[in-house]
């Protein structure tokens, strides 16, 4: 209920300016006006979000009508925000106060009285002296996360980088280093996408049938997103062992519009 109120808020603020300044909206306000599935008007309650995520929530608003200003004034096309069918991150601002960690399985977030149940936290307690900050909960296709930002003074000894290397990117063969190496990191599309795409074909726009074969659908695509990540960062973390990184300005966007637009598109370049 967090997300869905936070889209009925999101919702409500682009409505309010149409006729009104954002800065003039009431951040503790407890009810906003929307459309139900009919297109009737309806109110409704906010009871789960608490004020620093309303104001997380305004203020992301704001920054994005602050990109669209920028891109606006160096002569891009842009477009007036839209609404949302679904929200997929609400800020968490201030540890201790927006969230908190009780253990190392349970968390805390401002407005619940009950402890969350949480995996994964033990990446943190190994960690001495680290400094938590702000954080995100996130609204992924297989499940819900928070993505915390953390602050860790490293010091010790200066890192000891190799030689210099250069890379060249290609459609064949997408990486070449100077050293010989041949990188060729290609994700073709899973069965699964392609079944899932076929089911959404079926159904009728609308159904609930529908609205599960879609979010499959996503979720198969959050995974071939995610093994394309992996390579991507793996890749960039064997380049920065070196010194100094050459490479020369690769025209991808052109490749996309050629003969070899879905190969491009397949890899992690």
């Amino acid at each position: 209920m967090l997300f869905v109120e936070a889209k009925w808020l999101y919702n409500d603020v682009l409505t309010f300016m149409n006729d009104h300044s954002i800065n003039d909206y009431d951040t503790k306000t407890q009810t906003v006006h929307g459309l139900d599935k009919d297109k009737q008007p309806v109110t409704h309650e906010l009871k789960y979000l608490s004020s620093q995520m309303r104001q997380s929530v305004i203020q992301g608003v704001k920054h994005s009508l602050k990109a669209l200003s920028i891109l606006k004034k160096h002569n891009h096309t842009v477009r007036s925000l839209r609404y949302k069918s679904e929200y997929e991150a609400i800020n968490l601002q201030q540890h201790r106060v927006t969230y908190r960690f009780y253990d190392m399985k349970h968390i805390g977030l401002q407005g619940f009285k009950e402890r969350i149940r949480i995996k994964g936290t033990n990446q943190f307690w190994n960690i001495p002296n680290i400094e938590f900050a702000n954080a995100k909960l996130l609204n992924l296709p297989d499940g819900y996360y928070l993505a915390v930002t953390t602050f860790l003074n490293k010091g010790g000894e200066k890192k000891k980088y190799k030689p210099e290397i250069g890379i060249d990117m290609g459609i064949k063969t997408t990486i070449t280093t100077s050293d010989g190496r041949k990188m060729k990191v290609l994700v073709e599309e899973s069965e699964r996408i392609k079944k899932c795409q076929r089911l959404i074909a079926r159904r009728k726009k609308g159904s609930n049938n529908r609205y599960k074969a879609v979010k499959l659908l996503r979720r198969a695509y959050q995974k071939l997103s995610s093994r394309k990540k992996d390579m991507a960062n793996k890749i960039v973390h064997e380049l920065l062992e070196h010194e100094h990184v050459y490479m020369q300005d690769e025209n991808l966007q052109g490749w996309h519009k050629g003969l070899f637009g879905r190969t491009v598109q397949h890899s992690v370049l």
